[in-house]
């Protein structure tokens, strides 16, 4: 064993040039595909954008300050502690004042966090194991732990201070050092305000089930005295993040989690989550599973993630696999180490079931979604985001971006975020949808940029589409699923259905509607036949609907043009027989245009039904 001490623990792993090689070698890796994520717009705006923001308005004097959620829990004071107590983010201050950009936030999680828990994890398997070549091949076990390469390829979050806390806790708790068991414990309670929950109760089952550190007098003392100050010190930071919300802020968000638990989630996505289970506990060979009762917390954990309506809880390329796998790899010594004790032929020959180990979990990591970065149409998107980086610089105006995008314009004033993306949760979907429609009928912004690839659901995009018709913003930028508007008085309005179609502007020859030459949104198919949007007058048409379905149906339709003006049509119709159809438009009246528009939608107001053009003048 060697000498316990911090400065033997820095001798020891500053000599191994061959881990430290090891880990920067892994770092650059999961640098290089986070640093794509980002320059192809896919990181989030939850995340990595809200981040830069708040470490941004910092350092510009405004302590904690952002724009993207104030609709969330009405958090109208827009400060960051008033949605999580994370005072631990001042530490990054210095770091980040450097090169105040989503990157560097990258950077401090990939070279400083991470790297710095590789290195304590490191020291801490070597005081447990007396073996430095064991102690590497932990290390790197956990390194390779699907659920850690996915918080590391997953943007930035306060729970990306929990596993160095957690590993210098058990480190001191190896040592006997006290100032170093507290820097490790405040690290984890100013990280985020529920983790003074989480690790208490952490602490607690290895005060009481623990062979590694066992208290021969007053467990249950000890280990209630950890449970009351989490409860305490959870309370207090709560009372605190009450000072930063405005006073129409509703209950602390947590409390409404508990509305959202139902034993008949349990059963909904079965299979994603015995998939989460069996990858969660697969590079272990399920060995910690033989000591339930030190699994405690994260059983709790699975528990909530599985009966809670949010699907993104039970996923492993999240921020959540941050304070459960460090817990089930504690586990995972502690197992390894009573079956030692035993003669267990599978501890005896640890070394070889630890490369093993170290296979099965590679293999897991290419199953899952290593490759995400790879797979999005690098080519296009990076295209796209540097053409719209390149047209668009508004200064100091307002500018409304997709979460997608925000990673760019987040370290600037008067910078705000669509958030579209939720799953699971119906409420929360339906308050994010109303906040959207609302951002987008605002006439606040300069600029709106819309990414399309990221409005995954239907309805959403509907809403989202619906909302820019009554909008004065005018398209400058039509790149594929990236859509840049700009506020015009001049402007009329627009709608495009834009799933599975690729856009472009075009002008059509020889369009003249009161002596004006219209420029018209353009859609492409897989044929990639441009087919325009055309301006109607009032007067008779006769509507031939062919469904694009399962079974090929024609149906005319007479309809007479109730309405018009210069961006709009409305038609009269009974009823209508489906949203995505192709329908031929045929003017009974001779000298008027005859067009085909494909793929259109429909939308209803009342019992008319309304078609959206776009003749607005782009150059």
């Amino acid at each position: 064993m060697p000498d316990p001490g911090w400065r033997a623990a820095a001798r020891v792993v500053l000599k191994d040039k061959a881990f430290i090689f090891g880990a920067l070698l892994y770092c650059t890796l999961l640098f290089v595909f986070q640093l794509l994520r980002v320059e192809v717009g896919t990181a989030g705006a939850w995340d990595l954008g809200i981040f830069a923001q708040v470490l941004w308005f910092s350092l510009h004097g405004k302590p904690f300050y952002y724009t993207v959620e104030p609709w969330w829990c009405g958090n109208l004071a827009c400060s960051f502690l008033g949605v999580h107590f994370c005072p631990v983010l001042y530490l990054l201050l210095p770091l980040f004042a450097l090169w105040p950009s989503a990157v560097m936030l990258i950077i401090i999680k990939i070279y400083v966090l991470l790297f710095l828990t590789l290195l304590i994890l490191y020291y801490y398997c070597y005081l447990r194991t007396g073996d430095p070549r064991t102690a590497k091949l932990l290390a790197f076990l956990y390194a390779l732990h699907p659920g850690v390469v996915g918080a590391a390829l997953f943007d930035f979050h306060c729970e990306d201070f929990f596993p160095l806390g957690f590993f210098l806790v058990l480190t001191a708790l190896e040592l006997r050092c006290l100032w170093l068991f507290l820097l490790g414990y405040f690290l984890v309670l100013f990280s985020l305000e529920h983790f003074a929950l989480y690790l208490a109760l952490v602490l607690a089952t290895i005060v009481l089930f623990s062979n590694r550190y066992k208290v021969r007098k007053h467990k249950l003392l000890i280990a209630g005295l950890f449970l009351l100050s989490g409860l305490l010190i959870f309370r207090a930071e709560i009372a605190l993040m009450q000072m930063f919300r405005a006073k129409t802020t509703s209950k602390y968000f947590f409390s409404t989690a508990v509305r959202h638990i139902s034993l008949e989630n349990f059963f909904n996505n079965l299979a994603a989550k015995i998939y989460y289970f069996i990858e969660l506990f697969l590079p272990f060979m399920f060995l910690p599973l033989l000591r339930p009762q030190l699994l405690l917390p994260v059983i709790l954990w699975i528990l909530f993630a599985f009966t809670y309506s949010l699907p993104t809880y039970y996923a492993l390329a999240t921020q959540y696999q941050d304070f459960t796998v460090p817990v089930i790899f504690f586990v995972f010594l502690e197992t390894l180490e009573i079956l030692e004790k035993k003669g267990t032929k599978i501890a005896k020959r640890s070394q070889l079931f630890i490369a093993g180990l170290i296979l099965s979990a590679a293999f897991v990591i290419y199953v899952i979604r290593f490759q995400v970065p790879l797979n999005l149409s690098i080519g296009w998107r990076l295209f796209a985001v540097q053409e719209i980086l390149h047209h668009v610089e508004p200064g100091k105006e307002p500018i409304l971006v997709a979460d997608s995008l925000f990673v760019f314009y987040a370290c600037r004033n008067n910078s705000y975020a669509i958030l579209p993306v939720v799953l699971g949760n119906r409420k929360l979907q339906e308050l994010k949808l109303n906040w959207t429609v609302k951002l987008l009928h605002s006439t606040h912004y300069k600029y709106i940029i819309i990414d399309l690839y990221r409005l995954l659901q239907p309805r959403l995009k509907q809403l989202v589409l619906a909302s820019i018709n009554y909008s004065i913003y005018k398209p400058v930028i039509v790149l594929r699923n990236f859509i840049v508007l700009k506020k015009s008085k001049s402007c009329k309005p627009i709608i495009f259905e834009p799933i599975n179609y690729y856009f472009s502007v075009t002008k059509l020859p020889g369009l003249k509607i009161n002596r004006k030459n219209y420029s018209l949104l353009s859609f492409a198919p897989a044929c990639n036949i441009y087919v325009p949007r055309l301006l109607l007058l009032r007067g008779k048409y006769v509507v031939l609907l062919e469904l694009v379905r399962q079974k090929f149906r024609k149906k005319e339709l007479a309809g007479e043009v109730v309405a018009a003006s210069n961006h709009a049509v409305v038609f009269s119709w009974l009823h209508c027989t489906g949203s995505y159809c192709t329908a031929l438009l045929r003017v009974a009246r001779p000298g008027y245009y005859t067009l085909c528009l494909e793929a259109f939608t429909l939308l209803r107001a009342s019992k008319l039904y309304v078609i959206y053009i776009w003749p607005c003048l782009v150059n």
